[in-house]
């Protein structure tokens, strides 16, 4: 008979009439060689696939039997641990940092209060934080849930839960005839399923969150994916259909937006998904109805249908406030510049000066070349003479003749400020230069022609007896949000 199954045999022996004393004798002939068995187990498991059971960073709540943290810690060498305690456990720590040979500087330790499961998953909050542990590399962690008191346990649970941190468990898979009592050496590792990943709620919380970043299409893969995983995948074609909806939207494909927005709603409507806004969806639907005219028409018919060029311009400062948030100046600087051009060529039109092929007979065309000039001495350095009236109008010249043409719109605007904002638009790595935009100057950039937006704005007419102002209007084509499930307890 071999020594480690005579120990067994006088193991259940002990457990029949002393406890205490029983796990002792496990402690000290037992224990070495299970643990031996259970570190050649999870090798063989790494064999198989590298990626399991490889973490930096051990959670382990610690019982009254503080075999399984042992046998982690000896399986998995972490570089780091922490113990999640009760009271009556915590003396046990010492026990278990000398029989693995863990150094002071790897060992945290923390013990549950009375508020339990809620306080344990505080406890790990906090320990992830202040080990400045990424959720890039939540990978790199695991919480071992074999042993410890039950609100320990369920706390844990809920913090790997949440933060998509493996559970490992160690599964005991025969018991000694007749008893409760595992048989040593029967241990075999374990990751638990998670719930949150199984249903997809964990990559839906992720996609939602990438949606609410106005990523979208990083949005749009995560809820193929998870499609792909569930077992009723509709739920996730409209959030799927939502986001290609926006990705589209972002790049002015109006007629597939509206394509994809529609069929989100129509699903949205049917199973009653309340993340989704379908009211405000279909406000959105209706504003984007003129943009779709836009291949078919002609610049011209553009600038001068009020509906098209009021829904196109409020599109354009809501997508170059959409990148400003993003912190991407380059294109908000961009579409400003280009926001600002519109602005002008439809002011130029009020004059009946078409910027592409401009008519100037009605005008005394020597006056108004004089006023120009005067204008562009005042604002630049050097000053070059134009010898004529430009036969297609630049943004900068279209500055210079509506304040030749004492334009009530342009009248009272500095001329020079708005160089030099168009200096800073040309200076981008995405324009004429190599330069990375100032993030304080492209805001004052964009709030300096929405101003002059504005003024034009409280000359409409019709739009104003809907929308009390332009920003009021804008809103409508802003990106919306999908509720976000919280997973997170919070305080009490």
């Amino acid at each position: 008979m071999s020594t480690f199954k005579s120990y067994k045999e006088q193991y259940v022996t002990k457990i029949n009439i002393d406890r205490s004393e029983s796990q002792a004798f496990y402690d000290k002939y037992l224990l070495p060689d299970v643990c031996e068995s259970f570190v050649k187990k999870v090798s063989e498991q790494r064999e198989q696939e590298p990626s399991l059971y490889s973490y930096d960073y051990l959670i382990t709540t610690v019982g009254f039997d503080i075999s399984s943290s042992i046998m982690w810690i000896k399986a998995l060498q972490p570089k780091n641990v922490l113990f999640l305690c009760s009271r009556e456990t915590l003396h046990l720590v010492d026990r278990i940092v000398e029989e693995t040979s863990l150094k002071v500087i790897q060992v945290a330790y923390e013990v549950a209060g009375k508020k339990g499961g809620r306080d344990v998953y505080r406890k790990i909050s906090e320990y992830i934080q202040k080990k400045k542990i990424t959720p890039a590399s939540y990978q790199r962690v695991a919480i071992d849930i074999t042993g410890g008191k039950k609100s320990v346990v369920s706390g844990s649970t809920l913090a790997a839960n949440h933060l998509g941190i493996d559970i490992i468990y160690i599964d005991n898979n025969g018991h000694f005839p007749g008893h409760k009592s595992p048989q040593p050496g029967k241990e075999e590792p374990s990751i638990l399923e998670d719930p949150l990943a199984v249903f997809g709620d964990r990559e839906k919380a992720i996609a939602i969150s990438k949606f609410n970043s106005e990523d979208f299409e990083n949005a749009v893969e995560y809820f193929k994916r998870i499609q792909e995983r569930v077992f009723n995948p509709r739920p996730y074609e409209a959030y799927e259909h939502f986001a290609a909806g926006y990705a589209h939207y972002e790049s002015m494909e109006f007629a597939q937006a509206s394509g994809k927005l529609e069929r989100a709603v129509s699903i949205a409507d049917m199973l009653e998904i309340n993340d989704i806004p379908v009211y405000k969806i279909k406000e959105q639907l209706s504003a984007m109805k003129p943009l779709m005219k836009l291949p078919d028409q002609t610049p011209k018919d553009i600038l001068t249908d009020e509906e098209t060029y009021w829904h196109l311009s409020a599109y354009m400062f809501e997508m170059a406030n959409h990148y400003m948030k993003r912190g991407k100046y380059d294109l908000t600087a961009l579409l400003t510049y280009r926001a600002l051009e519109m602005i002008l060529q439809h002011l130029l039109l009020v004059h009946n000066i078409y910027f592409k092929a401009p008519d100037y007979s009605p005008y005394d065309e020597t006056d108004l070349l004089r006023k120009m000039n005067d204008e562009a001495r005042r604002v630049f350095t050097p000053f070059r003479r134009n010898h004529q009236l430009p036969k297609r109008i630049t943004l900068m010249q279209g500055l210079l003749l509506l304040k030749a043409l004492d334009d009530p719109i342009i009248r009272n605007i500095d001329v020079k400020v708005i160089t030099d904002f168009i200096e800073l638009r040309n200076k981008s790595r995405l324009a004429h230069g190599f330069d990375v935009l100032d993030e304080g100057k492209v805001e004052q950039f964009f709030y300096r022609i929405k101003q002059i937006n504005n003024l034009l704005w409280n000359k409409n007419v019709v739009y104003k007896k809907q929308y009390n102002s332009f920003n009021e209007f804008s809103k409508t084509f802003a990106f919306l949000n999908i509720h976000l499930p919280n997973y997170y307890l919070g305080d009490e």
